[in-house]
């Protein structure tokens, strides 16, 4: 069991998943300070209304975008060393280990975020473009009562169980995009507005609708009662849009503006099922505790189709370039509802990129709020003339890669015309 537990625990700190909604390996290295700088294929992430500024190059492919990317609230590798390997404990706990491994558990739950995405093409010409996208996410909170039960067993009379909560869904996202560039010579050097629409297959939906429990425990005397609630789906199909605005002022600022997901949502319409579960034990009715036999019931049934939305985010870039060897961004940006791997904290990124040679940009950022609290992002690109590679890494919530808890990783390559 202990054994089973350590290698859970270590797959969950140091893997991830391929993932290519929301960021590629550029913007990850400037931790996603990136709206305002974004031309080419990443406007089709960032921004369509950047397609139409001014940019060096007329065709763009991004043919491969690999991601890991996968964090939690709570263990960190120097954690995982100091508690879960014989080297760090000596193969027990004492109650101040045990004690320092709860106290590591936030009061709201053990956080775990996944996000999951194969970047299959993307291709801009001029001032338009398309991509396709295999996107998921995976988000569960686990409340601290069981912890303290896993640790101390029996040592307070009542525990409970209740905000257990968990949303998951795979689709494939079909983008088109298109920008057009307006004249406002008055105010910006170049401006334009940009489009995107985009398709959703959805393959996978699960999420946790409402959960509770608790656990009464006496000297000779255990009842437990637990409850949760879940809709599914095994497909449907969605639509959302993102409109933006984009220009530049003079020769060394631009601006970038966008509303995300509007109207966004996914109707699951094929084989959608409700599944509620109970657990309930009382010791008062058998004679012996080795008598004792848990109750438990798993009810299912087909429901009628289901709409989630997705969150409308607005997210600002703006991009400073003193030099021809620097460019500085800072972003922000806001979710408006939760769900779907989107929370309402909001998030302020700021991030350069040097070039000390024209061909090797050199990538440093940080990100502070969102779903990560604090992420430090370091990178390094290769421009060739027609070949283009980026590196990009982050640690999630530390400075150091022995503390993060979690990290992020990138490598993408494209053509450039």
């Amino acid at each position: 069991m202990k054994k089973n537990i350590q290698t859970a625990i270590a797959f969950i700190i140091m893997t991830g998943i391929l993932h290519a909604q929301g960021f590629d390996a550029t913007s990850l290295a400037m931790g996603k300070a990136f709206g305002g700088i974004a031309r080419g294929v990443e406007s089709l992430t960032w921004n369509p209304a950047n397609l139409g500024l001014p940019r060096d190059s007329w065709f763009e492919m991004n043919f491969v975008g690999l991601n890991l990317n996968i964090g939690n609230s709570t263990l960190s590798l120097d954690n995982y060393e100091r508690y879960f390997t014989d080297k760090g404990h000596g193969g027990t706990w004492d109650d101040k280990e045990k004690q320092d491994l709860l106290d590591m558990v936030p009061d709201d739950g053990f956080d775990l975020n996944i996000e999951a995405g194969a970047n299959a093409l993307g291709v801009v010409f001029g001032r338009y473009g398309f991509g396709v996208q295999g996107v998921g996410r995976l988000n569960g909170l686990i409340p601290k009562g069981p912890f303290e039960m896993l640790l101390f067993g029996n040592i307070s009379s009542l525990y409970k169980f209740n905000d257990l909560d968990a949303d998951g869904f795979a689709a494939l996202k079909l983008t088109l995009a298109g920008s057009q560039p307006i004249n406002l010579k008055k105010f910006f050097k170049s401006f334009s507005l940009g489009l995107n629409l985009n398709y959703y297959r959805g393959f996978n939906h699960a999420e946790v609708n409402n959960s509770g429990g608790l656990v009464y425990t006496g000297i000779d005397y255990l009842y437990s009662d637990a409850q949760a609630s879940a809709r599914t789906a095994e497909g449907g199909k969605g639509f959302s849009m993102d409109l933006g605005g984009a220009g530049e002022i003079g020769d060394q600022w631009t601006i970038s503006m966008v509303f995300r997901n509007l109207l966004g949502s996914i109707t699951w319409d094929e084989n959608p099922e409700a599944h509620f579960y109970n657990l309930e034990i009382d010791s008062a009715k058998y004679k012996s505790s080795l008598d004792i036999e848990p109750g438990e019931s798993d009810t299912s049934y087909t429901i009628d189709p289901y709409k989630t939305r997705i969150p409308v985010v607005f997210h600002m870039g703006v991009a400073y370039q003193p030099s021809r060897k620097v460019t500085i961004g800072m972003d922000v940006e806001q979710a408006f509802s939760k769900g779907l791997g989107y929370n309402e904290n909001a998030l302020l990124s700021v991030g350069t990129e040097y070039r000390p040679v024209d061909i090797v940009p050199l990538r440093a950022g940080m990100t502070f709020g969102g779903k990560w609290g604090f992420m430090m992002g370091l990178g390094v690109g290769f421009h060739f003339k027609a070949l283009q590679v980026n590196i990009g890494y982050a640690s999630h919530r530390s400075l150091w890669p022995g503390s993060t808890k979690g990290f992020s990783t990138a490598v993408d390559i494209k053509i450039v015309i």
